[in-house]
């Protein structure tokens, strides 16, 4: 897979096994869709440096562990990881930081997280959906969101 790649989507095959280290290298990935496979293990850390990402479609798959940060994914609209708790897989811990600029759409629904809603969030002025149903958060809405 060269650099030049922009748009990879493996939406909706039976392509398994898990992301694979030489993805790294795909510094102009634009768009990442690879819901309803059977894609597994965990998210690498270097989906923080896809600086060009504006589509982070994970839904449906067999993720585990936690999200890395993506608040340096400026150009970022939207991110799915909802429902990844088919098969053993599951995303835990907290909430990820995210991007303020273009941010539209999250769903991080169906999964482990823990914490509360982040006031951060709060900041992503663009963003017209937040689905973080059936998670384990708690604790209570921040003022910021008043």
């Amino acid at each position: 897979v060269g650099q030049t790649l922009i748009y990879f989507s493996i939406q909706g095959t039976r392509i398994s096994g898990s992301i694979p280290p030489e993805f790294s290298s795909l510094t102009n990935l634009n768009q990442f869709i690879v819901g309803n496979s059977l894609l597994s293990g965990t998210i690498p850390s270097f989906f923080s440096n896809f600086t060009k990402l504006t589509q982070l479609r994970c839904s449906n798959v067999r993720f585990e562990g936690t999200l890395p940060p993506f608040d340096a994914l400026a150009d970022l609209e939207a991110i799915d990881f909802s429902h990844t708790t088919l098969g053993a897989g599951q995303l835990s811990g907290s909430l990820p930081s995210l991007p303020k600029e273009k941010l539209l759409y999250v769903y991080l629904y169906n999964n482990q997280f823990t914490g509360s809603l982040p006031a951060s969030y709060r900041n992503c002025s663009l963003m017209y959906y937040l689905y973080l149903d059936n998670n384990r958060l708690s604790g209570t809405i921040p003022d910021e969101y008043q």
